[in-house]
């Protein structure tokens, strides 16, 4: 996959991630040592990421460029389905999917109802983590699981992530 326009919205999970200390920034830098090993003429953005990969704020600086310059053709669904694959695949925890979502809705204007359910679906996980209400964090999980079933979406995320 040369062409990073085509998985931004997984390059949007994971700079989020990086920066929530929920993926390792080598992850990206192997995707990206792969792409310029496979590829004859690989983009810049592979590039830039492999020569960062000792400097975790470069990277995520070449990502953030990246990201800023071409956000206008993400697809809000398609991030809330990598979202579930991570969740499913247990690559995240419930804490980091909702660490995740929460950022996701903090930093792109998702749809109303997406907006309205992760902010529902994030302070009943904090009630119940803080034991609060009587509720269980399986009914919560439940809950999120539910709500990340309504995005289906194919995901480049497990291509990317070495795990």
């Amino acid at each position: 996959m040369n062409d990073p326009k085509k998985i931004i919205e997984e390059l949007i999970i994971i700079l989020l991630g990086i920066r929530l200390n929920l993926f390792e920034s080598n992850d990206i830098v192997a995707y990206a040592d792969k792409i310029i090993c496979e590829t004859e003429n690989p983009d810049y953005l592979f590039i830039d990421l492999s020569l960062s990969s000792k400097d975790k704020t470069k990277l995520t600086d070449h990502l953030q460029a990246f990201i800023d310059a071409n956000k206008n053709d993400t697809d809000q669904y398609k991030m809330l389905s990598t979202i579930r694959i991570l969740k499913e695949e247990n690559i995240l925890n419930l804490r980091g999917v909702m660490m995740l979502m929460y950022k996701l809705n903090e930093k792109f204007n998702l749809q109303a109802f997406e907006e309205n359910e992760i902010y529902r679906l994030d302070g009943q996980y904090h009630l119940v983590s803080d034991n609060y209400v009587k509720q269980t964090i399986e009914e919560v999980d439940t809950e999120i699981s539910n709500f990340l079933n309504n995005y289906q979406k194919e995901s480049e995320i497990l291509n990317i992530l070495s795990y």
